[in-house]
């Protein structure tokens, strides 16, 4: 066998972000920093930007990948542009409050995306007059009326979370 044909010990770094993996992790920024798709992982460096961008970057890299397969998915930064955002992230972790939030969306939003969605179960005990008249979704808008003004018509709501 030849040295071309062997492994190199170095190929981890010449494989690129599943593309799947970026769109889902840029979808999920998108959605907590109400950003386009395109304008996270695109060159411009306006503000609104830097944020989500940087929040992607940390993703991917605890996910396993390395800087410079960040940089490339990320419209061809170099690894110092991802160290900078990964440093970025942690700072903005530790004395931003409302960046924290962010991430903490973020970050549940990227555990639904890999582990599936959890099944809530919603128990709801109340008097609805005429309910037998009404249509399932009408009741369920009247029940859900009376526990959000706080009627006394509503007994009791148990919810239930089902972890997988």
């Amino acid at each position: 066998m030849s040295n071309l044909h062997k492994k190199s010990p170095y190929a981890a770094l010449h494989r690129s972000v599943n593309r799947s993996e970026l769109d889902k992790v840029v979808g999920a920024a998108s959605l907590v920093w109400n950003q386009k798709p395109q304008d996270i992982v695109g060159r411009r460096r306006t503000g609104a930007f830097i944020e989500p961008r940087h929040s992607v970057m940390m993703v991917l890299y605890e996910r396993g990948h390395s800087m410079v397969q960040i940089g490339k998915a990320l419209d061809g930064r170099d690894h110092g542009a991802v160290l900078h955002g990964l440093r970025n992230v942690r700072a903005w972790i530790e004395t931003d409050k409302k960046f924290r939030k962010r991430w903490e969306a973020f970050q549940r939003i990227m555990d639904e995306a890999d582990n599936g969605p959890k099944e809530v179960v919603i128990t709801l005990r109340c008097n609805i007059p005429g309910f037998r008249s009404l249509s399932q979704r009408q009741v369920l808008l009247a029940a859900l009326k009376l526990v959000r003004d706080k009627s006394p018509r509503a007994h009791s709501v148990t919810i239930l979370e089902d972890e997988r």
